[in-house]
């Protein structure tokens, strides 16, 4: 067990931070006109919430599933004091070769969906029935 602990503990001690960096993504015409504190305002427990406006947030990748941890998962954050984060459920692996540490995002929101799944408060796509929340496909 102490074996393991100490490989751990330098797996952890190794990871350095991210240097934030912006991304050119042909969104320039897209400005951001909701926090990402608003869009976790709209969550009710047990309710999925869709959006039907163009509503853009704008948020810095903090998470990486390059090592298994967000499978299918990225976490933006935003750029305020108050350091909210959104978790964006994608339908694909690998993330982390599209989307680094650091990079600036920029979302509209019209037709997403807020709700939660696994006791996670996420922003996918509502189901046909509207109860259940999907993964948002992803296509490049």
């Amino acid at each position: 067990m102490k074996g393991y602990c100490a490989v751990f503990f330098i797996i952890i001690s190794c990871i350095q931070s991210p240097e934030f960096i912006e991304v050119d993504c042909n969104t320039s015409e897209w400005v951001k006109n909701v926090e990402i504190s608003e869009v976790l305002d709209q969550y009710q427990y047990g309710n999925i919430y869709v959006f039907e406006s163009d509503g853009i947030i704008e948020g810095q990748v903090i998470s990486s599933d390059e090592f298994g941890e967000f499978y299918k998962s990225l976490i933006i954050q935003d750029a305020s004091g108050d350091h909210y984060g959104l978790n964006l459920w994608l339908d694909r692996r690998s993330l982390y070769l599209d989307f680094e540490l650091g990079e600036k995002l920029k979302i509209n929101l019209n037709g997403l969906a807020i709700g939660s799944v696994y006791g996670v408060i996420q922003i996918g796509q509502a189901s046909g029935n509207m109860n259940e929340l999907r993964p948002l496909v992803f296509e490049q």
